[in-house]
């Protein structure tokens, strides 16, 4: 299934076009500084069923170019699994896994990883994480207005100038083959390069012994590098029947309604499209918990500061409509023309 959005949609009310392309998902119950885009970013290689997430009917041949979309699933990805990384606790149920900052971004980006080789709305998910980074950083330096540093928003503290160079090291360092424009677009130094693939080999071997103990089994079977060499005639060094972790269902979701008149279109949409029924389907299948997580979408209003304590109960996590949205709202601004007056 092909398709893309108009490129002078403008307002999220407009943007429904996409939903009419992105809607026909089934909701799974059981499942550079140099661009602005993620359009140039490399595709998945083209008949591999195993990169098609079990949630979308785009098929082999279903390629999403669209940069609205691609950023949106980028960054809604990243958010999703920083919210999981933080809500790991070990066997007792009383012990966050992911303690620090620093390990909570490090396990968020290993979780994605971990995905990385799946599609979801046609776009293959370690790209758009890719492109999100290099859009939004793009941005930022744009912008002299802005500051990455300071808080506000989730949007100007979500990534801190050092936590988007961890990242794109980490994406790199995963699969230097797949994620080579980083270095020819400058994103990536070349004498960084060989420190980010030892970087991403010590910190996975790491995070397996420390979730290992934890109770916790995650498979990387999905991930670019391991889809593509079981492509090239290997197993990457991952089980091919997943043994590492089964579909546990230990992650959960609730979709609370939203009373905001500014966030109705956009909640409906998100349900429509079953983003994150999709994305804890396939954490389901490739990440077995220690203890179980219900991850609660709401209307967060005043208390959508990623610093704010949650008032859910343990063991829920909270992920705010605001932090979805204004990552829609981001890719729209950047990635579509404005109609003439």
């Amino acid at each position: 299934m092909g398709w893309s959005v108009s490129a002078r949609l403008t307002s999220f009310g407009l943007a429904l076009a996409l939903a009419a392309s992105l809607a026909s998902l089934p909701i799974a119950g059981a499942a550079a500084d140099n661009t602005t885009t993620i359009a140039g970013s490399t595709k998945a290689p083209a008949g591999d069923s195993s990169l098609d997430n079990q949630g979308s009917d785009d098929g082999d041949s279903g390629v999403n170019d669209d940069p609205v979309w691609g950023y949106f699933l980028g960054k809604t990805a990243y958010v999703f699994f920083h919210e999981i990384a933080g809500a790991m606790k070990t066997q007792d149920g009383g012990t966050a896994i992911a303690n620090t900052v620093a390990k909570r971004d490090q396990l968020a980006a290993l979780l994605l990883i971990a995905e990385s080789g799946k599609r979801f709305g046609g776009a293959v998910l370690g790209d758009a994480v890719m492109g999100w980074i290099l859009s939004w950083r793009q941005d930022v330096q744009d912008d002299p207005t802005a500051d990455a540093e300071s808080g506000g928003s989730w949007d100007s503290r979500n990534l801190s100038s050092a936590q988007i160079s961890d990242l794109l090291c980490a994406l790199y360092g995963s699969d230097p083959a797949h994620f080579h424009g980083l270095v020819e677009g400058g994103d990536i130094k070349a004498d960084a390069m060989a420190g980010c693939v030892e970087v991403y080999r010590k910190v996975t071997a790491q995070w397996t012994t420390i979730l290992g103990r934890a109770g916790v089994k995650l498979d990387m079977s999905d991930s670019l590098a391991a889809v593509e060499a079981k492509q090239g005639g290997s197993n990457g060094g991952q089980s091919s029947d997943a043994d590492a972790a089964a579909a546990s269902g230990a992650i959960s979701l609730e979709q609370r309604p939203s009373t905001a008149p500014t966030l109705a279109d956009f909640t409906g949409w998100l349900t429509d499209v079953g983003l994150a029924n999709n994305l804890i389907a396939e954490a389901n299948h490739d990440l077995a918990l220690a203890t179980p997580i219900k991850l609660v979408m709401l209307q967060c209003d005043k208390n959508s500061d990623p610093a704010t304590a949650s008032a859910l109960p343990d063991g829920q996590t909270m992920l705010c409509y605001e932090w979805l949205k204004s990552g829609y709202d981001a890719a729209t601004a950047q990635n579509v023309e404005a109609p003439p007056e």
